[in-house]
């Protein structure tokens, strides 16, 4: 999103931008100073910050009604291939763009986005470390991101993030878990 959103900040509008914000360093950066040298409000919008459960939850945690937040728990479970059909051959890339790299960084920026803000929302920070592994392990279709992440994020009090996400098995839905020693 970051041209149009340059575009839209010199021309003097405000900006929600829908994450993701963009695929490099140098374009956030760059969205970043024409809102400093346009004086525009420029605002990275996640869907759960706008939740009512989630502003709840926000407002429980921190009136400590869980204690101390000692371990987050994410998982997003599916069954979806996200391949739409293509009428004709050289559309695949244009209509599926998001199972391949050249256009989508795939479960991270998609789904993993949104539970590691909610992390750094409830935490008021970001990770220090991560380590993971990702794999194309069920849908064997020619795409090129992962259809399967697990990973775990370390946050610099010491509190984890624990992230799975997966394609192939809606059983257990989507859902964060934080844990606390009183609930």
């Amino acid at each position: 999103h970051a041209h149009m959103t340059i575009d839209a900040l010199n021309a003097g509008l405000h900006v929600l931008c829908e994450k993701a914000m963009a695929p490099t360093i140098e374009d956030c950066s760059a969205m970043v100073d024409a809102h400093q040298k346009n004086n525009r409000i420029l605002h990275i919008g996640h869907q759960r910050m706008f939740n009512i459960k989630y502003l709840q939850a926000m407002k429980d945690i921190e009136e400590g009604l869980i204690g101390k937040v000692t371990q987050i728990r994410a998982y997003w479970h599916m069954n979806h291939d996200w391949r739409r059909p293509v009428p004709s051959p050289e559309l695949e890339k244009k209509i599926n763009w998001r199972l391949y790299e050249e256009f989508s960084c795939g479960l991270m920026t998609e789904l993993a986005s949104h539970q590691i803000q909610v992390a750094n929302w409830i935490l008021k920070e970001h990770p220090e470390c991560a380590w993971g592994a990702g794999s194309i392990n069920h849908w064997k279709d020619g795409r090129e991101v992962d259809d399967n992440v697990n990973l775990v994020y370390k946050y610099p009090g010491g509190t984890h993030l624990v992230q799975d996400i997966t394609l192939s098995n809606k059983k257990y839905g989507m859902e964060e878990q934080v844990l606390g020693p009183l609930g």
